[in-house]
């Protein structure tokens, strides 16, 4: 591995374009994300460095990747950059991707303008070396909250077994912004028919949960 690999097609589709997602690494960076977004809402990226590759052929770089991400995800969460160990703060934000790239707005349906609008996410920022890092807010439950892991257990699903770019097959209609000042999330995880909704602060504290 010399900083950069051919793409690779995976077997996962991207919710807002139903494109499939690829994984792409170049400068020591890795980039999953579909061709049909300016700013893909099922995508992931980060740096990587190529030594996390050695000794592990093609087949196996989709599940390295999600293992990393997974790890510098929750030490991110955990209130550790991982990148130099600083303390990190973590702010739940309404995040617009239509301000990321407005010009490309005219290229979307009105169906896909609508799930990119206001979706929440966690932006954690490293109070040593200024690194921002950001998670949407049900990514973040995913990897973080014990209720939600024990939800999926129960329903026969382990999380930790699931590619990372998995948890982008979340419907976004199960993420509402219930209060915008402070900042109030409410998200419900769905199984058959059995649901969980937590609610989380604009410090991404877990004040609700509630599971039907």
């Amino acid at each position: 591995m010399q900083g950069a690999i051919d793409p690779i097609v995976l077997d996962h589709l991207c919710q807002v374009s139903d494109e499939p997602l690829i994984l792409r690494y170049e400068n020591e960076t890795v980039r999953v994300e579909c061709n049909g977004c300016p700013s893909c809402l099922s995508g992931w990226k980060a740096p990587i460095p190529p030594a996390v590759f050695a000794g592990y052929d093609r087949e196996k770089i989709p599940e390295i990747v999600s293992q990393y991400l997974r790890t510098i995800s929750q030490h991110a969460i955990n209130g550790f950059c991982p990148y130099c160990n600083g303390r990190m703060e973590s702010t739940v934000r309404a995040y617009d991707a239509r301000d990321v790239d407005p010009v490309s707005a005219a290229d979307r349906s009105e169906d896909a303008d609508d799930r990119f609008h206001d979706h929440p996410e966690v932006q954690f920022d490293c109070q040593r070396c200024i690194i921002e890092a950001t998670l949407a807010v049900d990514h973040a439950l995913l990897l973080a909250e014990p209720a939600v892991t024990n939800f999926y257990y129960e329903n026969g699903i382990l999380l930790q077994d699931c590619l990372i770019w998995e948890f982008s097959e979340l419907n976004l209609d199960n993420v509402e912004i219930e209060h915008r000042k402070p900042i109030r999330v409410a998200v419900t995880f769905r199984i058959d028919e059995s649901a969980l909704t937590v609610v989380v602060n604009e410090t991404f504290d877990v004040k609700v949960t509630d599971e039907i």
